[in-house]
């Protein structure tokens, strides 16, 4: 599903990062919507019916679990080692997995008294810039909306800037129940508006805490005005898929909306 204005260039799709992951569930939550650019597994994007499906575009997420990723750089060279060449596994199949983008959930930001741990993120990812090199595909990195301090937002864009590798971007994670009545979307976009490759609204439904367009108007507003050409995925907490197939209805009703 494109953006519903002339001058908007960025996409509206599903992320299934915290949903129902099983592929026959993307396949028929998917195949019943308008999305054309989504978020999934390696998993879901091996199965031959999700193929069959030909989106625009592909972020694969959830490579390797989250208390993985999170510590990996402090883990031991054999171990770092065995990760690296699984993510290269990874790329050079990407005409197998069809994806534009990945997603990678290490940390990039830093607070005082985690140099060394910051240090060793930076040679990681490094290492990793170097197997993307001339594939032109882009590994995004979380940072959170609302993030925990100020300094924590602003390390994160000068880590991205110490990488100095062009294929990393952020990927920006917006929690719009946990944002505050008088918030700024230009304070709160600041450090990244300039590097971020796709933006996940995330929110749990199934606890009532639903996505409605006054939670979407001035963050849409604010990328437009900013010529943002990336993806925009809503990324429901959702354990059940006959959830997510109505929640997916009502996303595509407020897009309309727009």
């Amino acid at each position: 599903m494109t953006s519903a204005k002339i001058g908007q260039q960025f996409n509206f799709g599903m992320s299934f990062a915290f949903g129902p992951a099983t592929p026959a569930a993307v396949v028929n939550v998917l195949a019943r919507s308008h999305f054309e650019v989504t978020q999934v597994s390696d998993r879901v994007a091996l199965d031959p019916d999700f193929k069959k499906l030909y989106l625009r575009s592909i972020d694969i997420c959830n490579l390797f679990p989250l208390s993985l990723t999170r510590s990996i750089s402090e883990q031991s060279s054999r171990i770092i080692d065995e990760f690296v060449s699984q993510f290269t596994e990874i790329i050079e199949k990407r005409d197998t997995y069809s994806f534009n983008s990945l997603t990678l959930d290490v940390e990039p930001g830093s607070v005082a008294g985690e140099r060394e741990c910051n240090s060793n993120r930076l040679s990681l990812l490094k290492r990793l810039g170097l197997k993307l090199s001339g594939k032109d595909i882009t590994l995004c990195l979380p940072v959170r909306i609302p993030y925990a301090t100020n300094d924590l937002a602003e390390s994160s864009l000068k880590f991205l800037s110490e990488l100095m590798c062009p294929d990393y971007q952020f990927c920006v994670d917006i929690h719009p129940h946990e944002l505050p009545l008088d918030y700024s979307v230009d304070e709160l976009m600041r450090w990244y508006q300039f590097d971020t490759k796709t933006i996940r609204f995330i929110y749990e439904p199934e606890l009532g805490n639903n996505l409605v367009l006054d939670h979407l108007k001035p963050w849409i507003v604010f990328l437009t005005k900013n010529c943002f050409r990336g993806n925009i995925f809503f990324a429901p907490v959702i354990s059940d898929e006959t959830h997510l197939s109505h929640e997916i209805t009502s996303l595509q009703s407020m897009i309309a909306e727009l």
